[in-house]
């Protein structure tokens, strides 16, 4: 049921089904929609912008693409594939606006509604997750950011958050040179999480983490040169 207003029904249609082993570059995604109810199985409520049903080992590659204003039941924009390059704002889903079960690689992403931003993440490296992604009813800010790793210890690599916070069940994220805003860790023991799985991160407010509008650091940020050359 489109319990948000967004445009999920029987007739809707999704901007693409990526086979395996595919490449999606330098599109612009917009106007996906998913069924708002199964009828013959989850497939039909995955992935607005895209879906695949490939296995992680070979599933489509999309890169330099903008995804906007694509809608599904799970995985707003994204489902099943690897995330490379992409902007990946105003999308919206009943869960994972952003991505459901993605790599994410180089990504900005901001400006998403539903009850998590990221939903199964497998790999989240070099990407800047902004600090307007809400709930679906757009009433508050939504509350995971991250939520539950795809995979036993999954990378959060170079990677900003500015809002939101690891799922509760995401126990296995390794974070290196990351920078955090200061309710990323949650209810979850913090000390304990930050302590034994973060190498060389930051955690701040979110003003002082300096990330504009367009993703773009601004020159106060604590993530320029946060790397560490060793």
């Amino acid at each position: 049921e489109d319990n948000y207003g967004f445009g999920l029904g029987p007739n809707a249609v999704r901007c693409v089904w990526a086979k395996e082993r595919s490449t999606v570059s330098g599109f612009t995604l917009t106007g996906g929609r998913t069924s708002d109810t199964t009828k013959t199985d989850n497939l039909d409520t995955f992935g607005g912008g895209v879906y695949s049903d490939s296995l992680s080992s070979a599933r489509p590659v999309v890169d330099y693409c903008i995804l906007s204003n694509n809608f599904a039941r799970n995985g707003g924009a994204a489902m099943y594939v690897d995330l490379r390059r992409c902007q990946i704002v105003d999308n919206g889903a009943s869960t994972a606006s952003a991505a459901h079960t993605c790599a994410i690689t180089g990504c900005f992403i901001d400006r998403n509604r539903g009850t998590y931003t990221t939903l199964n993440v497998e790999r989240l490296e070099s990407t800047t997750i902004g600090g307007e992604n809400r709930t679906a009813d757009g009433s508050a800010y939504e509350v995971d950011a991250v939520a539950r790793g795809g995979s036993d210890n999954f990378p959060i690599v170079n990677t900003i958050v500015c809002r939101g916070r690891v799922g509760s069940g995401s126990w296995f994220a390794f974070a290196t040179n990351c920078v955090f805003n200061e309710s990323f860790f949650g209810p979850i023991t913090a000390s304990r999480l930050f302590a034994t799985n973060c190498c060389n991160c930051v955690v701040t407010n979110l003003d002082a983490i300096g990330v504009a509008a367009d993703g773009r650091l601004l020159a106060t940020s604590p993530a320029i040169d946060l790397g560490d050359a060793e």
